[in-house]
């Protein structure tokens, strides 16, 4: 039986890219795009979907508002939230509203769907509310991080980066494999090759020395910048900055 998605975001380009997804997945099933909060409400008065894809940002009513109001009758509807803004404030928000999931964007469509999926399915992972504020708050700093660095966040190498830091703060031993083990991991993750992974990070990377917060830089990477290139490599970027999250999640807890 496939898995029935409602899609609710106002970015008609993106939602273009799901539609596309969906239709090469014989185990997904579109039933409806809109792109405002209101129109997420009537279609819910007469759909049943398996799980609702919701942008936090909408006309009309935003993706918090939507939650709201569906809040006290939402069936077995599974709710994965989509946003650019991954502050913590916003996390716990939608969590104690009733969201099952969150994920910042950008982020590969074949992973939100798998996502979604898993959520269907009703995986032990999604019924896990203290995994998700643990995880959310994670991506939500180093999301921080990044943007505090002036990585681009439409650059490819700042979705690869996001999930190569998350990588290392699982496994910190990977940052010893980052060309063997990490690279093909990412590529694996959004369906391309690790060579183009480490070119779009060291682009990500040298873009941020250019247009970025250079005096952030110099205090977090100082101890790490390569002497030829002025700028930390790959692996001493990642690393540095999985330390330096890895650090302060554990003076928070």
């Amino acid at each position: 039986m496939s898995t029935r998605l409602l899609v609710a975001d106002d970015d008609r380009g993106f939602c273009e890219q799901v539609a596309e997804a969906v239709a090469s997945d014989p185990t997904l099933e579109l039933l409806h795009i809109v792109h405002d909060g209101k129109s997420v409400l009537e279609v819910l008065q007469r759909e049943t979907p398996d799980v609702l894809l919701l942008d936090l940002v909408m006309p009309e009513l935003d993706g918090i508002g939507v939650l709201e109001e569906i809040q006290k009758d939402r069936g077995e509807l599974r709710i994965l939230v989509m946003s650019v803004f991954g502050q913590e404030e916003i996390l716990s928000r939608v969590l104690s509203l009733g969201a099952d999931y969150f994920i910042v964007k950008p982020f590969d469509v074949k992973l939100l769907l798998q996502r979604a999926k898993e959520l269907a399915q009703g995986s032990r992972l999604y019924n896990d509310q203290a995994y998700h504020r643990k995880s959310n708050h994670l991506e939500a700093e180093i999301v921080r991080q990044l943007i505090q660095c002036g990585v681009p966040a439409h650059y490819k190498g700042y979705a690869y980066l996001k999930e190569g830091i998350i990588r290392v703060i699982q496994d910190g031993s990977l940052i010893n494999r980052v060309t063997k083990e990490l690279y093909p991991a990412i590529a694996r993750e959004f369906n391309t090759t690790a060579e183009k992974v480490e070119r779009a990070i060291r682009h990500a990377i040298e873009t941020a020395y250019v247009r970025g917060n250079i005096e952030f830089l110099n205090e977090v990477f100082a101890y790490t910048v390569d002497s030829q290139k002025g700028k930390p490599t790959n692996s001493s970027f990642i690393a540095t900055l999985a330390d330096r999250i890895r650090l302060g999640i554990k003076v928070a807890e």
